[in-house]
């Protein structure tokens, strides 16, 4: 027997395992889990803010649903969704004119036109049409450009845009 008979082959280290990890791995492991928590949590915050915005947009739905509904509804379901998102706001404490005259303003403009589109009378004032006797009758178009607007004014609005 030769020297060279006597060689054995080399003999590798085991490769590394894949556990336990390296310090590094579990900083970087902790980091992305405190960084889920948080956009859970913001997704959750971001939700329950949010849930009278849905509940509106719900009910302005079933609201159009309907096939008689006036301007006072709609009013009603904007009033109710201002005191839902913050119950002391300026746009809350609003009825009838001031509150039409504040949407007309956010929709700059695009709610009187709706409203006078159908009209027979451009002079007819905001008050006939809230309180009058003969209150003003909607076609299904002035329906459908009511209905887009305030779905606009529940979807935009701010908070802070309400006090």
């Amino acid at each position: 027997m030769t020297a060279l008979d006597q060689l054995r082959d080399l003999h590798l280290p085991p490769a590394p395992g894949f556990w336990p990890l390296a310090p590094g791995w579990w900083l970087l492991l902790a980091i992305g889990c405190v960084l889920l928590f948080l956009a859970i949590w913001q997704f959750v915050r971001y939700r329950r803010r949010n849930a009278y915005r849905r509940a509106a947009l719900r009910e302005i739905k079933q609201l159009m649903a309907t096939q008689y509904w006036g301007i006072n509804d709609a009013l009603v379901l904007v009033r109710r969704t201002a005191v839902s998102a913050l119950p002391d706001a300026s746009l809350a404490r609003l009825t009838g004119l001031e509150l039409l005259k504040s949407l007309d303003l956010f929709s700059q403009g695009k709610l009187m036109d709706i409203l006078r589109s159908g009209s027979k009378d451009n002079d007819q004032t905001v008050e006939t049409w809230l309180y009058g006797n003969t209150p003003l009758t909607l076609s299904a178009e002035q329906r459908q450009a009511l209905h887009q607007l305030i779905c606009d004014w529940i979807r935009r609005h701010k908070r802070k845009d309400l006090c």
